[in-house]
C-alpha cells in the first residue's frame, strides 16, 4: 500500500466515524421519518459543508480525487472537527500561549498532552474557583483527561481533602493514582460529605444555573493570553518535576476514528495522543 492510499484510508475511516457519531438534532437539522443510517447521511454532510454530494461521497469512499483545501476545511467544519484548528499538522499561535521545553526532561508525548488538560485544571481551580488552602474539593469524571489533572492540581494549590467520582468500578483504582484521597462511584457522591469546590466536566443544564461558574480554555486564552501562558508554564514545570503526572496513551493517526469512539463511549482514562507518521 502506498503512502497516498494509506492517507486516503485514514481519512475515509475518520470521516465515516465522525458522520455516524453526529445526529441531525446536534447540527440543527430535522429528524422526521425513519432513518436506516446511524448519525448523519452523506447528503446531509454535503449540505452542511456546501459541497456536492458526489464529492463528499467520493472523499468518504477514499477515492483518488483532487480536493482543495477549501473543500476539506468546509467538510471538517461541518463535522465539527476543526472549529478551532484541531487536527492540523502545523499551527501558528501567540508566543504568549506556548512554553519552551529547553531545560525540561519531558518527552514530546507528555509535552503534547499538557497544554489543554493540565492548563485547564490549574486555571479552573485557581482563577475560577479561587481555591483557598485547606478547602475540600470534589471532582467528577476523575479518571478522564481533565479529571486526571484536577486532583493533582488541587494538591499543588494547597487543597485539603480531594475526592473524585467515576462512572464504573473499573476506573476507581486508575483515578486514585491521580492524587485523590478517595474515589467513589458517581451514584455514591451523596455519601462523600460536603465540599467547598465541586468541578463537573459534564455541564449541560447545570451550567445555566446562577450558582455555577463555567470555563472555556479557548475563550479564556483569547481574552487573557498572558495568564493562560503562565498557567501553561506552571504545568510544564510541575510535570518536569514529577508533581504533575500525565498519563498518555498513544494511537497512530489512522486510528483517529477509534480514538473518537473511545472518548465518546467514556472508556478512556488520561489523555489520548495521535501520532503522525514521520515521512
Amino acid at each position: 500500500m502506498t503512502a497516498s492510499q494509506r492517507r486516503r484510508d485514514q481519512l475515509k475511516e475518520f470521516l465515516r466515524a465522525k458522520r455516524e457519531a453526529l445526529t441531525p438534532a446536534a447540527v440543527g437539522m430535522p429528524t422526521a421519518g425513519r432513518r436506516r443510517t446511524p448519525g448523519l447521511r452523506r447528503e446531509e454532510v454535503a449540505v452542511l459543508a456546501g459541497v456536492g454530494v458526489s464529492w463528499y461521497t467520493w472523499l468518504e469512499q477514499g477515492r483518488d480525487i483532487k480536493v482543495s483545501d477549501a473543500v476539506l476545511d468546509a467538510v471538517a467544519r461541518a463535522l465539527t472537527i476543526v472549529g478551532s484548528g484541531g487536527y492540523a499538522e502545523v499551527v501558528t499561535t501567540s508566543a504568549e500561549l506556548v512554553s519552551p521545553l529547553d531545560g525540561y526532561d519531558l518527552g514530546l508525548g507528555i509535552a503534547a498532552a499538557l497544554p489543554s488538560n493540565s492548563t485547564t485544571a490549574l486555571l479552573v481551580l485557581d482563577r475560577v474557583a479561587r481555591i483557598e488552602p485547606g478547602e475540600n474539593v470534589l471532582v467528577h469524571a476523575a479518571a478522564g483527561g481533565v479529571g486526571s489533572q484536577l486532583g493533582q492540581a488541587a494538591r499543588l494549590l494547597g487543597a485539603g481533602r480531594v475526592v473524585g467520582t467515576v462512572g464504573s468500578p473499573a476506573k476507581i483504582e486508575k483515578a486514585r493514582a491521580f492524587g485523590y484521597d478517595e474515589v467513589v462511584l458517581r451514584e455514591q457522591v451523596a455519601e462523600a460529605g460536603r465540599f467547598d469546590v465541586v468541578v463537573d466536566m459534564v455541564g449541560g443544564a447545570a451550567r445555566r444555573t446562577s450558582t455555577v461558574s463555567g470555563f472555556n480554555l479557548a475563550a479564556f486564552s483569547a481574552a487573557f493570553p498572558t495568564e493562560a501562558g503562565r498557567a501553561l508554564h506552571r504545568a510544564v514545570a510541575a510535570a518536569a518535576s514529577g508533581e504533575l503526572r500525565v498519563q498518555v496513551e498513544s494511537l497512530r493517526l489512522e486510528q483517529a476514528a477509534e480514538a473518537h469512539r473511545r472518548i465518546e463511549s467514556g472508556r478512556t482514562t488520561g489523555k489520548l495522543l495521535l501520532e503522525i507518521e514521520r515521512m
